[in-house]
């Protein structure tokens, strides 16, 4: 019997890690109770999701350059 609910893990990452880096990994399983790799895993999804903000932050102010851009590259009409 399966747990549908449990994430299911399909690809694999290899990484070489400093031994203080592995020092403090075993330290923080023994303090969590909880496997490495969950540590790992909830460190990566923490960066990940801040470099999307980062990302949304360029395209956000990309989008808003240009639309500046677009309005100082029209034609401006004077009239006498």
């Amino acid at each position: 019997m399966s747990d549908k609910s449990k994430t299911r893990y399909t690809s694999r990452l290899s990484l070489h890690i400093t031994p203080a880096m592995s020092d403090r990994l075993d330290q923080i399983e023994l303090m969590r109770d909880e496997a490495t790799a969950e540590i790992v895993r909830a460190a990566l999804r923490l960066y990940l999701d801040q470099q999307e903000d980062l990302i949304s932050s360029r395209k956000h102010f990309t989008k808003m350059f240009q639309r500046r851009m677009t309005h100082l590259e029209r034609p401006t009409v004077i009239m006498f």
